[in-house]
């Protein structure tokens, strides 16, 4: 009989994931962008904006990076600003999960 691998917990109930996700929500908002306009933008239909942002579908790097240059015009030191945001984000989340071991 074959073991079943043991199920993770779903990456998007992340805190620092759902931290990174506010913060690119109130860019978005910041930048008068809707999820359509959004979503238009990078190829996907409005409902995939609003599971990204319901923190229901995940993104990866390649996205993230996407959508900052899209909300900061493609402004190079806005992008990497947000990016040193979210790293921090990252931080203080291992940082409080390895305490609580």
């Amino acid at each position: 009989m074959a073991m079943r691998k043991a199920k993770r917990p779903a990456q998007t109930r992340n805190p620092t994931y759902q931290a990174m996700i506010g913060l690119l929500i109130e860019l978005r908002e910041e930048a008068g962008i809707t999820q359509t306009q959004l979503g238009e933008k990078m190829g996907f239909a409005q409902t995939d904006i609003s599971k990204i942002e319901r923190c229901e579908r995940r993104l990866d790097l390649i996205e993230t990076i996407e959508i900052l240059n899209l909300l900061t015009r493609n402004d190079t030191k806005k992008v990497s600003s947000h990016l040193v945001k979210i790293n921090s984000l990252y931080k203080k989340g291992r940082s409080v999960s390895i305490a609580s071991k």
